[in-house]
């Protein structure tokens, strides 16, 4: 018990910390294996696959493009050549994520014991300042008294901790991947842009990730305010032609006027007063009465 539960008897050498955790080991030894073994290389070799495809679709295109404006065709060639060694580099970086996750991974599943040895750390000490007659007896009974108030916290803290090793591995690899990614794609955008349009990028004077992430981020917001203007414009265009066509349909009451307004002009202008034609007409309706 002084060496934090290892000890050695006449059966050999045994570690306490390795037997209370074994349970659950055995329980998730079939699933890590097919998971770090089996599925997660197949998942890289996957990725490494549709990198290579997706550089020999996009090589394809920019190909035809230039093809049809006659641009670059002859560095076309070079950058065919060139295209086999970023497909090269996709392929390395799915070995050494693979490589790192093999070793992550193997550093999780340590991390089970460590903790267990730490909750019983005290029990540990008390054991080992235990003497005289009967100490084996009060030794067993101090030791599964302390396991059986401790066992609940213990493990799920073991569990917790491999838990947090594991989410840390798959950020480093997340990282690993993100930043490998982007100086192929930075590598790649230098030389097509070179041979495409002959824009010749200054040398270590690349736009950081953030940045370019910053501009696409700025533009998609620039294109949805636009695109809610269009639509904005185009309704109230339909609003006012809606709107010019029922006060098109209405009554004219202006053309109905216009020969009682045209009488009176010409009998103006031939000098005959609307006061005279007002009496005439009256006189002539009490004679005929």
């Amino acid at each position: 018990m002084r060496r934090e539960g290892v000890f050695s008897n006449a059966q050999g050498t045994h570690d306490f910390n390795l037997q209370l955790i074994e349970p659950i080991i055995k329980h998730l030894a079939s699933h890590w294996e097919r998971v770090f073994a089996q599925r997660l290389p197949r998942v890289l070799q996957a990725f490494s696959r549709e990198s290579k495809n997706l550089l020999a679709r996009f090589h394809h295109e920019i190909e035809e493009r230039s093809m049809k404006i006659g641009a670059g065709v002859a560095g076309m060639a070079l950058l065919g050549q060139q295209l086999k060694n970023f497909e090269a580099q996709f392929v390395q970086l799915s070995e050494q994520l693979t490589e790192i996750i093999n070793g992550l991974q193997r550093e999780a599943n340590r991390e089970f014991t460590p903790v267990v040895a730490r909750n019983l750390a005290t029990a540990y000490d008390w054991c080992a300042s235990e003497s005289g007659p009967g100490q084996y007896k009060r030794m067993k009974d101090y030791m599964s008294t302390h396991v059986n108030d401790v066992k609940t916290d213990m493990f799920s803290e073991s569990c917790n901790e491999v838990k947090r090793l594991l989410v840390a591995m798959c950020n480093q690899v997340e990282q690993t991947m993100t930043s490998r990614t982007d100086e192929v794609f930075m590598l790649m955008q230098r030389d097509y842009m070179e041979v495409v349009s002959g824009t010749q990028l200054p040398e270590g004077q690349m736009m950081p990730k953030w940045e370019r992430k910053m501009r696409a981020d700025v533009a998609k917001v620039i294109e949805d305010r636009e695109t809610e203007a269009e639509e904005v414009t185009k309704a109230s265009e339909e609003e006012q032609l809606r709107t010019g066509s029922a006060a098109g349909s209405g009554p004219d009451i202006s053309s109905k006027e216009e020969p009682s307004a045209e009488k009176e002009k010409s009998e103006v202008e031939e000098g005959r007063p609307l006061c005279s034609r007002s009496v005439s007409e009256e006189g002539n309706m009490v004679l005929s009465q």
